[in-house]
């Protein structure tokens, strides 16, 4: 019988970034259609609504000891899996010989192809991490890729045949109805803003040094030029734990709050007039675009930060402006904010909704015997 396990090397429950969000809605839609299980590290929350087994600490050793591969190969064992999902490629080295001897068929889950991303942020070992990412993409037995053009260029980039390649598009939640007005009001009496008041959000985790490079690029360049446009009032919030302390003295304003790590990022994203995304590096779907629009937030973006998403489905709510195009940027977001906000096309969630997204998955596990491919 098909039994899939999805192991995931971190803490994941609950979500706290688009890694996490990734990892438990992958996890909460496979689990509402097959005989599933995930196994991770011992610290995550109880309750997540799907089968979660402690199978290893949180700790870099994780990658490594051959204690925890014999570990997680007991629980496979006794689990009766057939098919395993390795939600990274971190621990390939570890468990993908152990999966090919037990007759588990393995696949990776592939947010980003991880060498480039190490390469466009100056990182000198991103050949090694090409090395490893080849080694590890030519064992697994199926590839899962959150990015249409990740997944055209993997054959040619690691000498794989396009026949293991799957897409497997980032899934998003359609919001309750009238989730959108509570929130609206939740955060405006938080942070007193007021009505007529237009809130521009930026967020995601702080400490990754391309999310740094946009912040000041909002507080140098893009607030400054649309000020200068006389548009309507308007109060930028930046969400998101690490920003070091010299960046919030920096760009500390009238016009400007950054407020850290925020428990409810989602009333966030929903309250929000418009959701900005000025990344210019990093590699990979900016998940927090999707999240965005899925809210009913339309996007602002430069070209970079909206890769791997099908502009189609977006209708209006996806605005793209040539990189590093600041006036251009900051009239895109002073023409959403004259717009007002509309709803997302019904299109989006058909294509983006996890129950759409996680076929290729379940196909897989129904086509193949446990025993590769």
């Amino acid at each position: 019988m098909t039994k899939i396990a999805l192991i995931v090397p971190y803490r994941f429950v609950p979500p706290r970034n688009g890694g996490h969000k990734a990892a438990f809605g992958f996890a909460s839609a496979i689990a509402h259609q097959a005989n599933f299980a995930v196994l991770s590290t011992d610290n995550n929350d109880p309750g997540p609504g799907f089968r979660l087994i402690p199978s290893f600490p949180d700790h870099p050793s994780k990658y490594v000891l051959l204690r925890y591969r014999n570990r997680i190969k007991a629980v496979l064992r006794r689990e009766g899996i057939s098919h395993v999902i390795l939600f990274q490629h971190y621990q390939a080295a570890l468990l993908l010989p152990a999966l090919k001897r037990m007759g588990i068929s393995a696949s990776i889950y592939v947010q980003n192809i991880e060498y480039q991303r190490w390469r466009s942020l100056g990182k000198w070992w991103w050949p090694l991490m090409r090395v490893y990412e080849t080694w590890a993409y030519r064992r697994a037995d199926r590839l899962f890729f959150i990015s249409p053009e990740d997944r055209t260029a993997a054959p040619g980039l690691f000498g794989i045949p396009v026949s293991k390649c799957d897409l497997v598009d980032y899934g998003i939640r359609r919001p309750e109805t009238g989730e959108v007005a509570s929130a609206r009001l939740e955060i405006a009496a938080r942070h007193g803003i007021q009505p007529g008041e237009k809130i521009i959000l930026f967020f995601g985790p702080q400490h990754y040094k391309p999310n740094q490079d946009a912040v000041l690029r909002i507080a140098r360049q893009i607030i400054p030029a649309l000020t200068a446009s006389d548009p309507l009032p308007f109060r930028v919030l930046i969400c998101g734990g690490g920003l070091p302390a010299d960046y919030q003295t920096e760009i500390k304003s009238d016009r400007l709050s950054y407020l850290g790590f925020v428990e409810d990022i989602e009333a966030y994203v929903m309250a929000a007039d418009v959701m900005v995304n000025p990344i210019l590096s990093g590699g990979g779907v900016k998940t927090k675009v999707l999240e965005s629009i899925a809210c009913g937030t339309p996007v602002v973006s430069f070209a970079a930060g909206a890769a791997g998403i099908d502009h189609r489905v977006c209708g209006t709510h996806l605005k793209i402006v040539e990189d590093e195009n600041d006036q251009g940027f900051a009239e895109a977001v002073g023409g959403v904010l004259a717009q007002g906000k509309t709803e997302t096309p019904p299109e989006f969630y058909e294509r983006y909704e996890w129950a759409q997204t996680i076929k290729p998955v379940l196909e897989w596990s129904r086509m193949s015997d446990g025993k590769g491919g």
